[in-house]
């Protein structure tokens, strides 16, 4: 499993959680608060991830133009 796919069923479980939680208790708790701030950390990574992933495939794309235009 790749590292995105790690942190999104990472993100998935802890959403499941929240939801979870908040059934239970009808409001939000530290707790929820704590786990809100780790969803949002798993969303920058995988935004992170995302503009990476992007940035070196368009730089294969453009190795491969060079490549072709010689």
């Amino acid at each position: 499993m790749s590292k995105a796919h790690q942190i999104l069923a990472k993100k998935i479980s802890l959403e499941s959680k929240w939801n979870q939680l908040f059934l239970e208790n009808n409001c939000v708790t530290i707790e929820m608060n704590q786990i809100q701030d780790e969803i949002k950390k798993c969303r920058r990574e995988l935004v992170a991830s995302s503009n990476a992933s992007q940035s070196y495939n368009d730089f294969l794309r453009r190795s491969e133009e060079l490549s072709y235009a010689s």
